[in-house]
């Protein structure tokens, strides 16, 4: 697993406002969770930059609306990586995971010529996006995040 960890710290992102989304994102996750998120973003960008699958990422890419392309493919990456692990991947980091695949995939698209820079804006969406349709694909709706968002508001105020 060190080696495997080591190789995903080893490309980093050149656009600075997407390492830093990605560093932001991957500092949240729990040290208990860290290993495991890790080899999830090896796996898929694996999947994302192999010689059998490249062709997809840059087909999503340069398709005239990159903002609605990039999220559902990196949920289905996510998905494909979820399959692969026999289930056994935490579905906690899922959506972490994603956002760093994200981060890698656009800066691909910025330094290959492929996307246009985007602002910190944008990226924000598109994480926020790419998120939502990862939770989606695990089939986790709004009615489940409002139940969960609910439960916390519910478990603070009753501890304050």
């Amino acid at each position: 697993m060190p080696g495997i960890i080591q190789s995903a710290q080893s490309s980093p992102i050149k656009d600075p406002t997407l390492n830093k989304l990605a560093q932001s994102v991957e500092g949240k996750v729990s040290a208990a969770l860290r290993p495991q998120l890790m080899a999830t973003i090896v796996s898929g960008m694996q999947v994302m930059f192999s010689q059998q699958t490249a062709g997809m990422l840059k087909q999503r890419l340069s398709t005239a609306n990159p903002d609605q392309t990039v999220p559902q493919g990196i949920a289905q990456l996510m998905a494909v990586v979820y399959k692969e692990s026999g289930r056994k991947m935490d579905i906690r980091i899922a959506a972490p995971a994603a956002i760093v695949l994200m981060c890698h995939a656009l800066d691909f698209g910025e330094q290959t010529g492929i996307t246009q820079p985007m602002n910190a804006q944008q990226f924000a969406q598109l994480a926020q996006d790419t998120a939502m349709a990862v939770l989606k694909v695990f089939g986790i709706g709004q009615p489940q995040i409002d139940a969960a968002v609910q439960r916390g508001q519910g478990a603070q105020n009753g501890n304050a």
